[in-house]
């Protein structure tokens, strides 16, 4: 049997977000997830608009079926963002979106 110290978990991601200076972290961090998304969809866009005909076609069904990885990680990353919005309490919630001009 070992005993002694154990390994020091990593503080919770999900920390309350009340004061403004926390608003004002995270509305930096909103926009810098929704600058990099919005990258990855302008770059599909740019992608699918060299193809042309038919082939165009099965690019953008074989796009919405399965996406590129960057595109896929930059939609995932994003939705994490917004449902660790909706994690908060719905006043705090109100505050954000006000905050950025939603």
């Amino acid at each position: 049997m070992v005993t002694g110290n154990r390994e020091r978990r990593p503080p919770m991601i999900s920390k309350k977000l009340k004061t403004p200076s926390n608003l004002e972290e995270l509305k930096e961090e909103f926009f810098e997830v929704f600058r990099a998304y919005q990258k990855a969809c302008d770059q599909v866009e740019v992608d699918i608009a060299k193809i042309s005909g038919r082939a165009r076609i099965k690019e953008i069904q074989k796009h919405k079926r399965f996406g590129s990885l960057t595109y896929r990680r930059e939609v995932k990353a994003y939705e994490d963002f917004l449902e660790k919005i909706n994690s908060l309490p719905k006043k705090t919630q109100d505050e954000f979106w006000s905050l950025i001009g939603i």
